[in-house]
């Protein structure tokens, strides 16, 4: 008995050396993690604030933001430093932004073009590093601001243009140029003939039309915007109809003399797009020594009564004319009346 006791004991003491072995083989693979690969940089590009890659420019006593890609995306280290070639021409701060040295009070050196390298460098060991050419200009006068004006206001027909007039001041700007765009060209597009821009409507919807300064300063360039809707189709005109305001009498447009009234066209359909030129074009055929006309139908009759006959010439979008006339009786008021018995 007691040499199988001894026996067991000493099975029991190798199965749990066994398995402290095991439980230590284990723990040594599960802490044993593999060390992740360093990749290195392999290239770094700098670019300005408009895209450029290669050189740019900043004027004196200015400043420009530069941007620096660093390259493979999975870089482990992707840290830089920023260097200037020449501190006493442009100076560079932690984030990219370059700084033109304002000379002193001297001529020469005021009128002087500089240039000086910007360079970014890798700080993971590959010694690797990206570079821009900076060139420093004299001072010069700046765009202050830019418009935008439209033919046709804010609202054109679907194939129908308005002149835009672009107004950059003032006027001694160095660089008054300026790139324009739609911002939706399936609904408006911008054209150019001989130097005037011109916005055309595409499809009906809004777009704006967008105008950027080439002229920059303190990193930015100035700027404008336009909003402008391009309605639907044109619709031609079937007939015109006219009404008359502030008569004595309604039938037979009586008026005194001394009065005004206002005429009013309808049109059929009452959606028809009139010529931008000469939509509505307004005469009196009868009766001109006995009132005025205005173009807008607005008439001003005089001391002398008689008959006054108004035609308008409406005219649609395709060249379509349609005409209607009115004709007013002009009496003299009643000033006194005479009882008698």
């Amino acid at each position: 008995m007691k040499k199988n006791t001894s026996s067991f004991i000493q099975k029991v003491t190798l199965l749990a050396g066994s398995v402290m072995l095991l439980g230590t083989f284990f723990s040594a693979c599960q802490t044993e993690e593999p060390q992740a690969q360093k990749v290195n940089v392999e290239q770094i590009i700098i670019t300005d604030v408009d895209g450029e890659s290669t050189e740019t420019s900043v004027e004196q006593g200015d400043f420009i933001g530069l941007s620096a890609t660093v390259l493979p995306e999975n870089a482990t280290d992707k840290t830089i430093v920023w260097e200037s070639s020449d501190e006493t021409i442009a100076t560079v701060s932690e984030e990219g932004v370059v700084t033109a040295v304002e000379p002193e009070e001297d001529e020469e050196e005021t009128a002087a073009e500089k240039t000086v390298t910007i360079t970014a460098t890798a700080q993971d060991g590959s010694e690797v590093y990206g570079e821009i050419e900076v060139k420093v200009l004299p001072k010069t006068t700046h765009v202050e601001s830019i418009t935008i004006a439209s033919q046709y206001d804010n609202s054109i027909l679907k194939d129908e243009d308005t002149a835009l007039t672009i107004t950059v001041l003032p006027e001694n700007a160095a660089v008054k140029t300026y790139k324009i765009k739609s911002s939706d060209e399936s609904v408006l597009k911008i054209t150019e003939t001989d130097g005037v821009y011109s916005a055309v409507g595409v499809a009906q919807g809004t777009a704006k039309i967008l105008v950027v300064a080439d002229d920059r300063y303190q990193n930015t360039h100035k700027s404008a915007e336009y909003e402008i809707e391009v309605l639907g189709q044109k619709v031609d005109i079937e007939s015109v109809a006219l009404s008359a305001a502030n008569t004595v009498i309604e039938e037979g447009n009586v008026v005194f003399t001394g009065s005004t009234s206002a005429l009013s066209l309808t049109k059929t359909p009452a959606n028809a797009t009139l010529s931008r030129t000469n939509g509505t074009v307004w005469s009196i055929t009868e009766g001109g020594d006995l009132a005025t006309l205005d173009e807008n139908g607005n008439i001003t009759f005089g001391n002398k009564a008689g008959s006054v006959t108004v035609k308008v010439v409406a005219t649609d979008r395709s060249d379509n004319k349609k005409e209607a006339t009115l004709t007013y009786e002009v009496r003299k008021p009643v000033t006194a009346v005479a009882i008698t018995t």
